[in-house]
């Protein structure tokens, strides 16, 4: 669209595992992105054989994070528009694709449980959020979430969860591993080790700029045991 006529896309996650992006005003597809982890499972659905369980692939919440030309969120001078999401109940990846061209989406990074970094995630249900904060006197652009859902959970009463009991923060553009709490018994040595964090984390991190110089100071989070956490 033009400065007088915008035209805004929407961004459509789904169960066969494709990321789908529309045109508002008009409803025609624009493109849509499969990873590649879920290649193997568009077979079966083209079979469409009777199944007892539900299929889920992209099964989470989508964040859009738009940075102007001086790396800050917001509107102003040249936007970047960057969408963050997870899989929900369908796996354990975290994606960003870079979507500023509106016809032309570009991965820029994925994680997975299959990282060492992240070998604690569970079900990525903790939507991506993008924050913006202050790392050994540096400004930089991150985004964190939940460890996630700890699919043990289901139809069970209070128990101990050994995946998405944790937090993570990484690089906005890069996806590079920058920190995470997590229990001692954890696969992976996290630098911040919470003894009390036995639960899996599949709601959204908030971070939250208590002074106003936008950077985050705090970030609050809720657990599957009850718990609200304060970094």
């Amino acid at each position: 669209g033009t400065e007088e006529n915008p035209v805004a896309s929407v961004f459509l996650p789904t169960n066969d595992g494709f990321l789908h992006a529309f045109d508002s005003q008009t409803g025609d597809e624009l493109w849509a992105f499969l990873p590649a982890r879920l290649l193997a499972s568009l077979y079966p659905l083209y079979l469409n054989e009777e199944s007892a369980s539900k299929h889920y692939r992209l099964d989470g919440e989508p964040s859009l994070v738009v940075l102007n030309d001086d790396g800050r969120p917001g509107l102003g001078g040249e936007e970047r528009a960057i969408l963050l999401f997870g899989m929900g109940r369908g796996g354990d990846g975290v994606f960003a694709v870079d979507v500023t061209a509106r016809d032309a989406p570009r991965l820029l990074w994925e994680i997975s449980g299959s990282d060492p970094e992240f070998a604690d995630l569970g079900q990525t249900w903790s939507t991506p959020v993008a924050a913006r904060v202050r790392i050994d006197g540096a400004v930089r652009n991150v985004v964190v979430f939940g460890g996630g859902y700890d699919a043990g959970q289901d139809n069970r009463n209070y128990r101990i969860d050994t995946q998405g009991n944790a937090v993570y923060m990484v690089d906005l553009l890069s996806g590079e591993y920058i920190w995470s709490a997590g229990h001692p018994d954890a696969v992976h040595d996290h630098p911040l080790q919470l003894g009390d964090m036995q639960h899996s984390i599949p709601a959204p991190v908030r971070p939250l700029d208590l002074n106003g110089d936008g950077l985050a100071d705090r970030m609050y989070v809720g657990d599957m045991g009850g718990r609200i956490w304060r970094f």
